[in-house]
């Protein structure tokens, strides 16, 4: 049988930096590597929360990334 191990965590901000002129979001994502892989999601969800409250545009989306190896167990 197969088991996975998290190998690394990394989070995405989405932030709104503008509208085209259809009236379409643009979006920048600004990626944060080697979170601890042990990080709660509420923890994350807190840390980001309060970078985007000094951001200049508003979070639209918080990603979490989590890689993984299987093995064969």
């Amino acid at each position: 049988m197969a088991a996975a191990t998290k190998v690394s965590t990394s989070v995405v901000i989405v932030t709104k930096v503008g509208e085209t002129s259809d009236g379409k979001n643009v979006l920048k994502k600004t990626t944060i590597k080697n979170v601890a892989t042990s990080a709660v999601d509420q923890d994350i969800y807190d840390v980001v929360s309060a970078i985007g409250k000094v951001l200049n545009f508003p979070v639209q989306e918080i990603e979490k990334i989590d890689e993984n190896v299987l093995t064969n167990a």
